[in-house]
């Protein structure tokens, strides 16, 4: 596979479990400490990329003074303009690209919400819905959106009826595998109500009866669901 990963704990923790794996390519916004640790480790090669082998392709870097001492005259590592390397048409040239990113809510229809609060920027304007529509127009590329299920310490769910006052970054129609600690889901060609029933199905249990009531409520669940 070919690989792009957010910045992030959640993102990286994901990396560092792919230490088994072989012959892993990376084309991504970032590059960070521990792809440099999977290319020490003979993890990441990017020779089966299909497209750029032997590169890995990047348009900035995050980490250490390590990092950038390996970066510094690699010709294994080439830097290009978001123009290029968060282009849709170029991401889906890499084979079984997989899009991995971290978000802030999701709704049960599938929206996700990742940039921004109701009034100010999170991250500022992010990448992902081009690695995500990039990997679907990749042969065998898949996107995954991870999220803990609360926020706050337990006090909130991330997962809520619906995105209101938050801007939507990710149209539900765009959506493919969903990660909370609680399971993997795949909403792509989903109805509604087994969207809902999904999600609520990888939502905290502390919180998975209220949604449960609201989407009923909303009517994206059937009256007759019990």
């Amino acid at each position: 596979s070919t690989l792009q990963l957010s910045p992030g704990i959640s993102s990286q923790a994901a990396l560092l479990a792919l230490s088994d794996k072989n012959d892993l390519g990376v084309h991504s916004q970032y590059l960070t400490d521990n792809m440099m640790h999977l290319v020490a480790k003979g993890v990441i090669t990017n020779r089966k990329k299909g497209f750029n082998d032997g590169k890995l392709v990047a348009s900035t870097a995050i980490g250490s003074k390590n990092l950038f001492e390996f970066i510094n005259d690699n010709p294994s590592i080439e830097f290009h303009s978001s123009e290029y390397v968060n282009n849709p048409f170029i991401i889906g040239r890499n084979n079984k690209m997989v899009s991995i990113n971290v978000a802030m809510a999701m709704d049960l229809t599938g929206q996700v919400a990742a940039d921004a609060f109701p009034q100010n920027h999170f991250s500022g304007v992010s990448g992902m819905l081009d690695f995500i529509r990039g990997a679907a127009q990749s042969p065998g590329g898949k996107s995954f959106i991870m999220l803990t299920s609360t926020a706050g310490k337990g006090k909130k769910s991330r997962i809520v009826p619906i995105l209101e006052k938050t801007a939507v970054v990710v149209p539900r129609a765009d959506v493919q595998y969903v990660s909370t600690e609680y399971g993997v889901i795949n909403l792509f060609g989903k109805s509604l109500q087994e969207r809902a029933i999904a999600m609520i199905s990888i939502s905290h249990t502390d919180y998975r009866d209220e949604l449960f009531h609201k989407s009923k409520k909303m009517a994206l669940i059937g009256a007759e669901r019990i």
